[in-house]
């Protein structure tokens, strides 16, 4: 199954993950002395002039630069907020993690802790224990959440069904007869006197 999604203006990647740099752009240019600046926004800039080197107030890879001669402001990289880029902003509010997976923050993005039974990036995938299961060629394979199970053909037991069943074990022989364990199946060998079947 293939999944598409329309990516949003100014974003690229199957997720629209990737913010495209404005400023990159060859229609992009800022009058002297200002510089440009991307803005996390889709494809948006400013012209800004850039804070002195002496007064560099933002962190987190934000960039300061100046409202007037007095005041600044942050114009914060991805994943960070708040006057001087100091919030990690938590990108688990919206997430595409799946199936019950548990959704962890981290700068700029996020991961996702898949349940068991799950992999892939979003926890997409469902895993298939069948795969590498190990039931001999006397079972079959059932793939479940958590682990597998072999069904046995008849006349045979164990967790991987590779071991042969000792009908005998039932003591289904009477009157002293000896039984004599077959592949799902016995048979009885009655002492002289007696007769009958099995």
């Amino acid at each position: 199954m293939t999944t598409s999604y329309k990516t949003k203006k100014g974003f690229q990647g199957k997720n629209c993950e990737i913010d495209i740099d404005a400023c990159s752009l060859p229609d992009t240019s800022c009058p002297s002395p200002t510089q440009c600046l991307d803005l996390p926004q889709g494809i948006e800039y400013t012209c800004r002039i850039p804070c002195p080197t002496n007064h560099q107030h933002c962190v987190n890879g934000g960039r300061c630069v100046l409202n007037n001669a007095s005041t600044y402001m942050c114009i914060c990289a991805r994943g960070w907020s708040g006057q001087d880029c100091h919030i990690n902003v938590n990108d688990c509010i919206h997430h595409w993690c799946q199936n019950g997976a548990t959704c962890v923050d981290e700068i700029d993005g996020y991961s996702c802790l898949c349940p068991s039974g799950y992999t892939g990036v979003y926890c997409e995938q469902d895993i298939d224990y069948c795969v590498d299961s190990h039931c001999s060629e006397h079972g079959v394979c059932l793939d479940q959440q958590y682990n597998f199970t072999c069904r046995c053909m008849l006349g045979y037991e164990g967790p991987l069904c590779d071991v042969e069943a000792n009908e005998c074990n039932s003591l289904p022989c009477t009157n002293g007869a000896t039984c004599v364990d077959l592949i799902s199946d016995f048979r009885c060998h009655c002492p002289p006197g007696f007769e009958g079947f099995p």
